[in-house]
């Protein structure tokens, strides 16, 4: 039998938390998704709803509205006296011990059963299917994952779930466990348009103020606006340009603890962007001239006589500068040919120090390491392997909290062609799904193909160069030969190819 209501209740809170005995949050503009939850939790006929939308884009607080409606009795009669307990798969006891966590998971299904007044909420659901449960079974086998598990016991018991999940990787799940797919109803979280979202995030942003004992002007607001637009692609509004009013909200308050008529300013927004992610105020504040000519020198005084590379990365500074680059693409896409040792490999960690004011921000993949075809699960990840880090591959493991990085990929024509094909939607898109189905967003990132392509063909004399051939007609002779090696589709992802 389940324990007794305190001790259920003791066993739960160890890995949960009530949410509807929490204070009240401010709701923005999320009255009717909240509705629809709790409409769906009092339908006998479903009584499993599931959030689905981008990250950042406000699935938790709308939770945490309807967790709040039902301490106030804010909600329809079949709900009254229910409360919201809120719990990652991942905070489950026992995890990673053969046997522990079965146990476990089977006395919260045992003790929900005996308290229909909790409603279960299961963050990040899909996670659930790539937890590492440790060990074997006493038969020999391997254990079953937490999801199936999860699944069956969600099927037995008739309580009531709410559960939040980003849309991809939802729909990933629900279709290698269609259980969930029947058990749960979706309720979208759509990201709101521009003007709505601007409203809720000055809102919230001035509450944040409040609490904080800054004022937050318009300025302030609209810079964290524009900044989370512009580089945190991978997130959603109104919650990525909030995160980063919170967190320069609490460094202008220890600044400046106890000043009276204290504000957070622009300023402020842009210097704590900067130190997260790196990126040069040129970049960051339209106030700051950006001066071509200082960092055409800085180049060619780290790299000697490459001018038409160097003249590349200028373009692509420009054009960011600018801000007329496309943002649904990666920074920068360049193809640097050459034979070792002439300074491609130096020009990138030039760059690196001059973006993020570190040589060593750069990511450097040997491509001749990828000869194989089977290694593109090795780059790109797994899907079917049992550790997480081959499910997420070496590209994902490698740039791991680094969102804002120069991509080096050298000798790129030695990796097996199934690779290199599977770089282009990368290079279209910016975007990388991996075998753990989790999406990369490379599109801060600046990509910098290196190859000896044309000094290999030069080397064995294929091209036949004349001697009085100029390096305009090497140029273009290179160039047609390597893209018959790599196809016209692969080059016209690059932004530029130099010699």
């Amino acid at each position: 039998m389940p324990d007794s209501e305190p001790d259920f209740r003791a066993f739960l809170s160890g890995f949960a938390e009530n949410l509807s005995a929490r204070p009240p949050l401010e709701l923005y503009g999320r009255e009717a998704e909240t509705a629809q939850v709790l409409q769906a939790l009092a339908s006998p006929l479903k009584g499993r709803v599931v959030l689905v939308g981008p990250a950042r884009v406000g699935k938790t607080a709308v939770a945490h509205a309807a967790a709040h409606a039902l301490a106030r009795g804010q909600c329809p009669p079949e709900l009254r006296g229910k409360e919201i307990w809120h719990f990652s798969p991942g905070s489950l006891p026992g995890l990673g011990q053969a046997g522990q966590w079965q146990a476990a998971l089977e006395h919260l299904l045992q003790g929900w059963a005996a308290h229909p007044e909790i409603i279960l909420f299961i963050e990040d659901l899909p996670r659930a299917a790539r937890l590492p449960t440790g060990g074997v079974d006493d038969e020999g086998a391997r254990n079953v994952d937490v999801a199936m598990l999860l699944a069956a016991g969600l099927k037995r018991q008739s309580g009531l779930c709410l559960a939040e999940a980003e849309g991809n990787l939802w729909r990933r799940f629900a279709e290698a466990y269609p259980d969930y797919g029947r058990l749960f109803l979706p309720i979208q979280v759509s990201e709101p348009e521009p003007q709505a979202a601007s409203q809720i995030i000055t809102r919230a942003a001035e509450d944040l103020g409040v609490l904080n004992g800054l004022s937050v002007p318009a300025e302030a607001i609209e810079q964290a606006i524009d900044l989370s637009e512009r580089y945190l692609l991978d997130r959603a509004q109104p919650g990525k340009a909030l995160d980063l009013v919170r967190d320069a909200l609490a460094v202008a308050r220890r600044a400046a603890p106890g000043a009276a008529g204290a504000g957070l300013t622009a300023a402020d927004v842009i210097e704590r962007f900067g130190e997260q992610s790196g990126l040069p105020r040129m970049l960051l504040d339209d106030s700051v001239p950006f001066d071509e000519a200082e960092v055409r020198r800085l180049f060619k005084s780290r790299v000697l006589a490459q001018e038409q590379a160097v003249e590349a990365i200028i373009q692509v500074l420009s054009l960011l500068r600018a801000r007329v680059n496309n943002p649904l693409r990666p920074m920068g896409v360049l193809l640097f040919l050459g034979p070792t040792g002439v300074g491609k490999t130096e020009l990138a960690r030039t760059l690196a120090e001059y973006l993020y004011g570190d040589r060593d921000r750069l990511v450097r993949f040997n491509m001749g390491d990828f000869t194989d075809p089977y290694q593109v699960s090795a780059l790109f990840g797994a899907p079917y392997a049992n550790d997480v880090n081959q499910r997420r591959g070496l590209i994902t493991t490698r740039l791991a909290g680094r969102p804002f990085a120069v991509i080096v990929l050298d000798e790129f024509e030695k990796a097996h062609p199934a690779i290199y094909f599977r770089f282009l939607q990368l290079f279209d898109e910016g975007l990388l799904v991996n075998g753990n189905d989790e999406t990369l967003n490379l599109r801060n990132a600046i990509l910098i193909l290196t190859s000896n392509f044309g000094a290999h063909l030069v080397e064995h004399g294929r091209l036949g160069f004349a001697p009085t051939e100029t390096f305009e007609m090497r140029e273009k002779r290179v160039i047609a030969e390597t893209e018959r090696y790599f196809t016209p589709e692969f080059m016209n992802r690059m932004d530029a190819v130099c010699i």
